[in-house]
């Protein structure tokens, strides 16, 4: 009879009640459990890349530019107020045309004036560039996490 008892480094160790020596196996050799180590190494490599960009985005230049935005337009009570107010309105408008109902004129005619408002702050202003610059970030990350689909599936055309 042989059991097997995990160990550091993606060994096992046969321990044999019968007597035989205690002999080391590399992982390769189980073939039933190389499969999901692989696949759980996999998943953690993944995770653990996913978790590394996510430092690399919080120390980023762009994302530290834009909590710094974020923080100075939460701190004026006035531009928290017009920024709150515009992000209200964007909301009810997303929600809208996700649920798929019609927005009306008088709707698109409050939204651009809210939009003149706000960019005419100099505050919020900077904060709205600095999210367009950090959604450029994230949107060529996304190009580059995806590669692999478009590869393999073909680029949209």
């Amino acid at each position: 009879m042989c059991f097997k008892v995990f160990l550091p480094f993606g060994y096992y160790k046969s321990l044999s009640i019968i007597g035989f020596p205690s002999i080391l196996l590399p992982l390769s050799v189980i073939v039933g459990e190389v499969y999901e180590k692989e696949v759980f190494n996999l998943a953690n490599n993944l995770q653990d890349a996913a978790i590394a960009l996510e430092k690399a985005i919080r120390e980023s230049n762009e994302y530290q530019s834009l909590k710094d935005s974020y923080d100075k337009v939460n701190a004026d009570p006035s531009a928290k107020s017009m920024f709150d107010n515009f992000r209200n309105i964007q909301i009810q408008l997303q929600q809208k045309q996700m649920s798929g109902q019609e927005i009306t004129q008088e709707e698109v005619d409050q939204a651009q004036k809210t939009v003149a408002l706000v960019q005419q702050h100099e505050l919020i202003s900077k904060l709205m560039a600095d999210e367009q610059k950090m959604s450029e970030v994230i949107t060529d990350l996304n190009k580059t996490i995806m590669k692999p689909l478009e590869d393999l599936y073909g680029a949209a055309e």
